[in-house]
């Protein structure tokens, strides 16, 4: 399939450094947002470690499974590898030691899309069908909404909204990951963002804007930043948006430079 990318990470108007990292690899069809934690050296090794361990599994070998549950797992497997990297980075350098990073991660598989994430950055996937949020937030809030404690609109304005549950580098065991799969059609849209994007830009605006507008990626990206600065933009911000231009039938290729 052909794919038009647009991507953008910025650090923001209250940060110093960029924690945040971006995988787009458009002609491998793997890519991701990772959003580091742990002070500016430790959240910025995070998430570049994360980054990078993704990109190695998926594409490393020329490997490809042979059927869509192996490519899930293998999925799986890249951000278990990523997590691995990340404890074995706090194990050489104390001054890493409580370094972290949230991952939310697309992969383009033959017909198929497949997300994995762990922590709060999100996929979005836009199609004839409207919106579907593919990730569901492992956050503090995310619990109360789900036990019925709070509102999806209280969590907005929670104090702890910012507050996650699950995120690579935390503990030695990392857990269940979360891997979600849809069909592709031309014409569908994938956006993967961070809270610093989310925190600024809701669910019908990544609708309206990629969606009923048809921006291209690029302009999509730069305008969700545009958003995050009108509202302050308190946290490093990161989007990625991808169109499918053509049938999953051809080779993958990158329409648009993206912009990193």
């Amino acid at each position: 399939m052909q794919v038009r990318v647009g991507s953008v990470t910025d650090t923001g108007l209250r940060r110093e450094a960029n924690e945040d990292s971006i995988l787009v690899n458009a002609q491998a069809g793997v890519f991701a947002v990772c959003d580091g934690v742990g002070g500016r050296a430790g959240g910025q090794e995070a998430s570049r470690t994360a980054v990078a361990s993704l990109d190695r599994v998926i594409t490393g070998g020329q490997r490809r499974a042979q059927r869509l549950e192996g490519e899930m797992l293998a999925v799986a497997d890249a951000i278990r590898a990523a997590h691995a990297d990340i404890r074995a980075k706090q194990a050489q350098d104390p001054a890493l030691r409580q370094m972290a990073s949230t991952v939310a991660m697309l992969r383009l598989w033959g017909d198929y899309a497949i997300t994995g994430h762990v922590g709060d950055c999100r996929v979005f996937h836009i199609g004839n069908d409207g919106i579907q949020r593919l990730t569901r937030d492992h956050s503090r809030v995310q619990q109360l909404i789900d036990s019925g404690r709070m509102t999806a609109e209280e969590a907005e304005k929670s104090p702890e909204r910012n507050v996650i549950t699950r995120s690579l580098g935390v503990r030695d065991d990392i857990g269940n990951i979360d891997i979600h799969c849809v069909a592709v059609y031309p014409g569908d849209v994938f956006a993967l963002a961070s809270d610093g994007i989310t925190s600024y830009v809701s669910d019908g605006d990544f609708f309206v804007t990629i969606g009923e507008r048809n921006t291209p990626p690029q302009a999509a990206c730069e305008l969700f930043k545009q958003r995050a600065y009108d509202g302050g933009a308190h946290d490093n911000l990161s989007v990625v948006v991808v169109r499918i231009e053509e049938s999953a039938s051809e080779s993958l290729s990158t329409l648009a430079t993206p912009v990193v």
